[in-house]
């Protein structure tokens, strides 16, 4: 079975972490971040992780493409942005095979 992991600063995983995500990847500065996804991404167990559009735009544009792009584990931002639906869509659709909002 895979599991969800949850990577972003300590206010964004607490929210996770209270409804019993326990794979969860804390870091604040750009290099603590990288070194969260690639933990996050070796890690077999883990099949989505779920992160914000704050943490990505804290990587360099090369690594945050091989996050965005990732298959297994796939990556869902969250993101408050109004654009953010279509990429979740995506996100979603890439994960699983079915696209959600297709009527």
């Amino acid at each position: 079975m895979t599991e969800m992991a949850v990577v972003g600063n300590s206010e964004f995983v607490m929210g996770f972490q209270l409804i019993g995500i326990k794979k969860v990847f804390e870091g604040e500065s750009s290099v603590q971040l990288k070194a969260c996804f690639q933990d996050a991404m070796r890690d077999t167990a883990v099949g989505i992780i779920v992160t914000n559009d704050k943490a990505l735009e804290k990587l360099d544009a090369s690594f945050r493409r091989n996050v965005e792009n990732s298959i297994t584990p796939v990556t869902v931002v969250l993101s408050t942005n109004a654009g953010a639906q279509d990429n979740l869509r995506d996100m979603i659709k890439k994960a699983i095979g079915i696209d959600l909002w297709n009527k």
